[in-house]
This record gives C-alpha cells, structure tokens and sequence, in this order.
C-alpha cells in the first residue's frame, strides 16, 4: 500500500493520481484527496488502484446519499460537491475533443448544469436475476439488490419498489426460475409508470394482475430476446404502455421501450440550444436524424416552418408521426430509415440544417455522409465525448468550422456527459 495525490478525475468516473511517472486511476477519490491505495493492476503506462482509506480528504468531499454508494455501479461521483462535478465534466469533455478530436479552434460555452441533483431520473433500467432487482456492481457484472435510489424522481423509485415486491411476492418460491433479465421503468408527465419486461423466453405469470395490484403502473409489456438485445418480440401488452412528457411547450407521447432524455428537467434547454447553436431560422430546410419520437424535429418544425426526421426504430416513427398531427404539425415527415444510407441518397447542398443525436456509439458513416452532403450549418448532440470528438473531426476535416460546444449536466452525480456541438460551412 502506498499514499497517492489525487490530482483529477477521468471519463469513466475514476480519479487520477500519479506514482512515479506512472498514472494510476482510483474510484472513489476526488481531486484533492491524500489516498492510501492498493494496486490491484498493473500495465505499461498506467496501474489501476483500490482506495483503502482517504488520508486527508479533499474539500470537495462530501458525504453520499445513497446507502449502496461505492458498491451499486450507477453512480461514481455522489462524494464530490456537484459544482466540482460539473466543472470536471467541462474539463474533460474539452480535453477530449481537442485531444482525441484533435481539434483546436473550438468555442466551449459555460456548462448548464442540472435544476435537479438528484431526483431527476424519469426512466431507468433495472437489471434482474433471482430476487437480486438493481444495477450492475461497480466494475462488474453482479446485479447489487437495491430497495432505494435517490436519483430516480420519486414517483419512479416508488414504482420501482412496488413492482420488485409484488413479483418476488407472488413468485416467492420460484423466482429464480423466472426467465426475466430486465425491467424499464419510465415515469409518465400524469405521475403514473409503464413497465417494460425483457425476458429469456415467455414467463408463467399473470401480468394482468400486476395491472390490478400496483396503483402507480398503467402499462405493462414483455418481451422476449434470449441473445438479451433488449428488443426482443412483444408478447404481451397491456393498459397503456405509452409514455407522456413534454419538450419546449409539445406534447409528446411515444412506446415505454423507446429512447427518452432521462432527465426532462433539462431536455426543453437542451432541444433549444441544439435549435439556436444550429441557426436555425423560417424557411431553411432542416433534417433532424435520430429523431425518436420528434423530441428536437417538432420544436425544429416550429422555428423553420417544416422538417424531416429520420429515424430508424418503427415504433418510434409511428409515434412521431402521431405527435406531429396531435400538435398541429401535419406538414412535418418523419421516415424510417437508417441515417446514413437516407443522407447518401440526397442531392449535394440539399439540406441547410441537420440536427442529430446518435446513440452512445456515434455514427462515423453518417458523419461522412454528412461531410458530403454538405448542409451548411450542422448540431450534434452526444453522449459521449470519446465518439462525439471522432465524428466532428471528420467533419472539420471536410471543412467544417466555427465549432462551439455547450456541455449539458443530464446525469449529476455520474461520469456521464450530454454536449451540443454546432459546425458551419
């Protein structure tokens, strides 16, 4: 065992000392802990460290809130006072983008940080296996059994609570022979909850009685995906499985399984900024990819007078193509289609604005497709800063300038990073 300075903090929630002229990362610490750790793995460049004890604490050190903190691998930040959070996410989100991305001349706007430190979630996976209901452990993939978390909103970890009891209550005796993997969780504007389950294959169980028994659920699907894609084949619906919120003043509804910004608090600030940074104004003619459930293309419609979203989950196209008429946007179209292949087909200069935000994973060959397409004003929303710097340097390679970035706090007391990046041409 040794003592360490704890210096930094790095994307993937760890922090950063130094040994020798070796790095080694350590969970659990924060910049301006005196450490006493253990090494526990060792490489080339870098080792990676337990914490034992914090000799001398950081003054940015506080104390959790969540009793399974240090255990449960949802969180990695709850001991750090949360405007030091949100400026180290600043600082790595830069140093990502210009390291990684390679890109220099780059405008970074001041972080928006969460109205809501905890109590934010609105949505959430659980994982299940036996009577265990939570997360994955912290750097593993045991599922730590959970009666509580203080980032769901209230209603959500209500919910959560209810529906884990009265499935191990009905099926105490066999529970462990209960083929299911997964439950999302997702909290409607009415205060109400739709739960998704994914299963190994159909269940013996009467969901109808979840339905009867547990107030607060309104819908109940299953699912069933033995490779665990959480997809899978619906195989039971019932009450109202759709879910309601509401971005920039639209009225939103879409399937409980698929993609929402968990923390809506933020995503009405998140959407404007995406429309602003863009530039967008009446006339351009804007595509939105990604598009979900019309969570950006709808505000985008409004500002620019129509739009075209692009979206490849069916279900999620149905519901946008609702959500346009409900809101009186009958002019606005949404395609099913895979993003890449749709912008190839699409004539040079075609298209003035292009709003996108892709899965964790980017999408490199939509990048190129955009880097040839050329629209001549582009915002892209990530959440990931590693793939966010490697699709906009792409971009900036084809030409692509004037870059400025505002970093978006959605996940407070995570790693996670939310950013809107804007380029013109």
């Amino acid at each position: 065992m040794t003592a360490i300075d704890i210096t930094g903090l790095a994307y993937g929630g760890r922090g950063i000392g130094r040994l020798g002229n070796k790095v080694v990362f350590v969970p659990f610490t924060a910049p301006g802990d005196k450490a006493v750790i253990k090494i526990i793995n060792e490489k080339k460049g870098y080792a990676e460290a337990r914490l034992v004890e914090v000799a001398s604490p950081s003054s940015a050190r506080v104390a959790p809130r969540c009793v399974y903190f240090g255990e449960c691998g949802g969180c990695a930040w709850q001991h750090i006072e949360y405007s030091e959070q949100v400026a180290w996410k600043q600082k790595i989100l830069e140093e990502t983008i210009e390291r990684l991305g390679r890109i220099k001349e780059i405008e970074f706007d001041a972080p928006v940080p969460s109205p809501e430190q905890y109590f934010y979630r609105r949505r959430a996976r659980f994982q299940l296996k036996g009577r265990s209901w939570g997360f994955f452990g912290h750097s593993t993939h045991k599922i730590i059994d959970i009666n509580s978390c203080p980032v769901l909103e209230r209603p959500l970890e209500k919910a959560f609570v209810a529906v884990k009891s009265f499935i191990l209550g009905e099926n105490a005796k066999i529970q462990s022979e209960l083929p299911l993997y997964s439950v999302e969780l997702a909290l409607s504007s009415d205060g109400r909850v739709t739960a998704v389950f994914h299963c190994f294959k159909a269940p013996h169980f009467t969901w109808e009685r979840l339905l009867e028994e547990v107030d607060c659920i309104k819908g109940v699907e299953v699912r069933v995906d033995p490779l665990k894609t959480c997809a899978g084949r619906v195989i039971k619906s019932l009450g109202d499985t759709q879910i309601a919120y509401e971005t920039c003043g639209i009225k939103l509804r879409t399937h409980g399984a698929s993609f929402t910004q968990a923390n809506t608090g933020l995503n009405s600030a998140l959407v404007n900024k995406a429309i602003e940074l863009a530039g967008l104004k009446p006339g351009d003619r804007v595509v939105d990819l990604f598009a979900g459930c019309g969570n950006i293309t709808l505000t985008a419609a409004k500002v620019a007078g129509s739009a075209i979203g692009v979206e490849f989950d069916r279900a999620a196209v149905e519901s946008a193509r609702q959500n346009a008429l409900l809101s009186g946007l009958p002019f606005v179209k949404f395609v099913r289609a895979d993003s890449a292949v749709w912008l190839k087909a699409l004539e040079k200069k075609s298209v003035d604005v292009v709003i996108l935000d892709p899965p964790r994973g980017g999408d490199m060959e939509t990048a190129k497709a955009l880097a040839c397409l050329r629209p001549s004003r582009i915002a892209y929303v990530s959440c990931s800063p590693p793939t966010l710097a490697r699709d906009i340097s792409e971009l900036v390679a084809s030409g692509y300038g004037n870059v400025r970035a505002v970093l978006f706090d959605m996940f407070p007391q995570t790693f996670h990073i939310e950013a809107v990046v804007a380029l013109c041409v």
